[in-house]
């Protein structure tokens, strides 16, 4: 799964358990053109590594949320960081391909 997809597929799955809707790897894999199994690595990877409090209800065949007050952890940066890290990245990326390059003699 993309970098860019995983938040927006946390914050729907969430939001989806919260509402008592019981999201499920079937649902999640249709919602973000995801595999089945690519879904439910997704939703283990929640709640193992991210220690996401979802947990499967078998008579609804899908996900609750056992925790509603918790929330995926999310840096906040100010718009001069985060242009002070675009910058960083770019003049990193321009030194290293500069410095990496092969010349031809």
């Amino acid at each position: 799964m993309g970098d860019q997809l995983y938040p927006e597929c946390f914050v729907w799955f969430d939001y989806e358990a919260r509402k008592d809707r019981f999201p499920n790897a079937t649902t999640l894999a249709d919602k973000f053109e995801l595999s089945v199994k690519s879904a439910l690595r997704t939703i283990e990877h929640f709640r193992d590594r991210l220690q996401a409090p979802f947990e499967y209800e078998s008579t609804r065949k899908g996900y609750c949320n056992t925790d509603s007050p918790f929330e995926l952890p999310i840096m906040q940066l100010s718009e001069e960081e985060l242009l002070a890290l675009f910058i960083s990245c770019k003049l990193i990326t321009d030194a290293s391909a500069g410095s990496l390059e092969t010349k031809n003699a």
